[in-house]
């Protein structure tokens, strides 16, 4: 059976460099419109999905054009490889909903996935809408992985998207220090917060994290509490962040997994 790369090759006689690109850099911003939407077909038929319900579809990311995996595109998988979700299991880790899908198929195969999710603060219908979205998670990536594709869905790339946007903020806090710096009229405990600010962004790990925030308790911010609370509040969203990094991407290849 060809590839839907191949498919697509063969029927428009696309230049091997282009191909290069779109199998080796996940990018199809080279194709034309028709290209990409022949590309999504072969896609599709290759895979056995109902083009007409948008199963793949296309996201801009990092000056990319990356195909991605939607709802109705994983429940079709789901029918097409007799996948079943066996079980699901939900725990709450410091405001993080975390939720895990157990699939199977009939030929005995076992696989699971997490989706996390954070839910500190909220209430009432953004709490079920946020619990219900995690489930989702759970189950797209699960099915993925059993189906045995290398798709991300909507959400990964929300989770890519937001850590390279991450990534930006903090490239901006770098120049905000020197500017600071730069400057004469601000306070030592000033010049000490921003930095622990761009420490606490630039974080790899939450063993970084910690270490960081060990630094910021040896600094006496009793006269500027609000400082304080703006590094706590940093700290959070940072520990947040690298957990769902963690959940999504894999350290070594920076794929999805």
């Amino acid at each position: 059976m060809l590839t839907a790369t191949q498919v697509m090759a063969e029927q428009n006689n696309i230049s091997g460099a282009l191909m290069e690109k779109v199998i080796l850099g996940n990018d199809l911003s080279g194709l034309t419109s028709i290209e990409k939407v022949q590309y999504i077909n072969g896609i599709c038929r290759t895979l056995g999905l109902n083009p007409a319900t948008n199963p793949i579809k296309i996201m801009k990311f990092q000056n990319k054009e990356i195909p991605y995996c939607s709802k109705d595109g994983t429940e079709q998988l789901r029918k097409n490889h007799n996948v079943s979700i066996n079980n699901i299991e939900t725990k709450i880790i410091e405001g993080i909903y975390i939720v895990t899908a157990q699939a199977s198929t009939p030929d005995g195969r076992n696989d699971s996935s997490t989706g996390v999710i954070s839910i500190k603060g909220l209430v009432g219908d953004a709490l079920a809408n946020a619990m219900m979205k995690a489930e989702t998670k759970a189950k797209r990536r699960v099915t993925l992985s059993i189906c045995g594709l290398g798709f991300a869905s909507e959400e990964e790339l929300e989770t890519k998207v937001n850590i390279d946007a991450h990534r930006q903020a903090s490239e901006h806090q770098k120049k905000l220090t020197k500017q600071i710096k730069e400057e004469k009229d601000f306070s030592q405990l000033e010049l000490d917060f921003v930095e622990f600010m761009a420490a606490i962004h630039e974080s790899e790990s939450e063993e970084q994290l910690k270490t960081v925030f060990t630094e910021i308790k040896k600094t006496d911010f009793k006269s500027k509490p609000d400082l304080m609370k703006k590094l706590i509040a940093a700290k959070d969203e940072r520990k947040m962040q690298l957990m769902i990094s963690n959940d999504k991407v894999d350290n070594e290849t920076g794929e999805v997994i």
